[in-house]
């Protein structure tokens, strides 16, 4: 039951995805090119999201270099919340 119910969520949120390649990644990060990545790993998950990225001069966590900033706690998926 329990795999039936793993497999019919996993179906539901589009199946599994193969893992992001990581050698354009790494020279896009080389090259600073951070938006660039984020459309790169949207784009091979084939995620159906529109991603805003900002750019700051201090903030998040100590060394850093993005975060995700989310609620707290994160509603459940469907939820109006």
């Amino acid at each position: 039951m329990i795999r039936a119910l793993v497999l019919e969520l996993t179906e539901a949120l589009g199946g599994i995805r193969p893992p992001v390649p990581p050698d354009e990644l790494r020279e896009m990060h080389r090259k600073k090119d951070f938006s660039g990545m984020m459309r790169y790993i949207r784009n091979t998950l084939h995620l159906d999201i529109k991603i805003r990225i900002g750019f700051v001069n201090k903030g998040g966590p100590d060394k850093a270099p993005a975060w995700i900033d989310s609620p707290y706690p994160m509603p459940l998926y469907g939820t109006p919340e």
